[in-house]
C-alpha cells in the first residue's frame, strides 16, 4: 500500500471542461481530490510538456490504441474510467444488438479495423473502473473487458449531504443534472406533471439550441404550477 501511494497519477480526458460540463467533470475533480487526500500525487496530463513524468495514466473515456501502445512502451500503467450511462438506459434489444455486433466483429474483422473503431482498447488497459455494478456488467458483456481487470468504485457523495443542518423543507422535489437525453429529464418532468408532484430542475444544456433542451424547456414553461427550471450548474 505504501509503495502504491508513492506512485504519481496523471489524469487525462479528451473533452475540455469548458465545452462539456457535467458528471464527467465532477467525477474527475472529486477523484483527484480523493486520491490527493489519500496521499497520492496527482496531476492533469500536460500534452505540451515533454518533461512531465508519472507512473499511471488515469484516462476518463476511451483512449486510442496508439495512445495505449506509447504508454506501455514508456512503462506506464493505464486505468480507464468510461461512464456508460447512455448505453445503460438504452432499450434491452438495442444493447443486445450492439453486443452481438461487437462480438461478431471481434471474430471476423481485421485488427486494423478494430483499432480504428477503438474496441481493442477494452482489452489493453491494466484496469477498468465502473461506478456501478450495472456498468461493470456492460463493460464485460458488451465490450468484453477482462473480468479480473474490471472493478467497481462507486461515486462519492459530497460532504454537504452528510451535514445535519436544520432547514425548512420546501414543497419542491429537486433534481440537479445536465439537460441531456441520457438523463431522461423529459420523461421525468412528464411523469411529475401526471403525478402532480412539484419538481425543481437545476442544470445547463451543452447548447441552448439543442432540440432536446428546447423540448424540455418548453414543456417546463407550459406547466409552471408543477415545474420549475433554473438554467445554472451546481459545482
Amino acid at each position: 500500500a505504501v509503495q502504491f501511494l508513492k506512485m504519481k497519477v496523471l489524469f487525462d480526458h479528451h473533452l475540455p471542461f469548458s465545452l462539456a460540463h457535467g458528471g464527467v467533470q465532477i467525477q474527475i475533480e472529486q477523484t483527484k481530490t480523493a486520491l490527493e487526500k489519500s496521499g497520492m500525487e496527482v496531476e492533469f496530463l500536460r500534452w505540451w510538456d515533454a518533461g512531465q513524468c508519472g507512473d499511471i495514466i488515469h484516462f476518463f473515456g476511451m483512449p486510442s490504441e496508439i495512445f495505449v501502445d506509447l504508454m506501455h512502451k514508456k512503462g506506464l500503467k493505464l486505468v480507464v474510467t468510461n461512464l456508460l450511462g447512455s448505453l445503460g438506459v438504452r432499450p434491452a434489444w438495442k444493447r443486445t444488438l450492439q453486443k452481438r455486433v461487437i462480438h461478431l466483429a471481434w471474430n471476423t474483422f481485421p485488427e486494423k479495423f478494430l483499432a480504428r473503431i477503438g474496441w481493442k482498447t477494452w482489452k489493453m488497459a491494466d484496469a477498468y473502473i465502473a461506478v456501478t455494478p450495472w456498468e461493470a456488467k456492460l463493460m464485460q458483456e458488451v465490450f468484453q473487458s477482462p473480468p479480473q481487470k474490471t472493478h467497481v468504485v462507486p461515486n462519492g457523495v459530497s460532504d454537504c449531504f452528510f451535514e445535519n443542518v436544520e432547514t425548512k423543507k420546501d414543497k419542491w422535489l429537486v433534481i440537479a443534472a445536465s439537460i441531456l437525453p441520457v438523463k431522461r429529464l423529459i420523461e421525468t418532468v412528464q411523469a411529475a406533471v401526471i403525478a402532480g408532484t412539484p419538481l425543481h430542475i437545476i442544470g445547463k444544456p451543452f447548447s441552448k439550441t439543442d432540440d432536446y433542451y428546447l423540448k424540455f424547456s418548453n414543456f417546463c414553461r407550459s406547466h409552471p404550477e408543477i415545474l420549475r427550471y433554473d438554467n445554472v450548474m451546481l459545482s
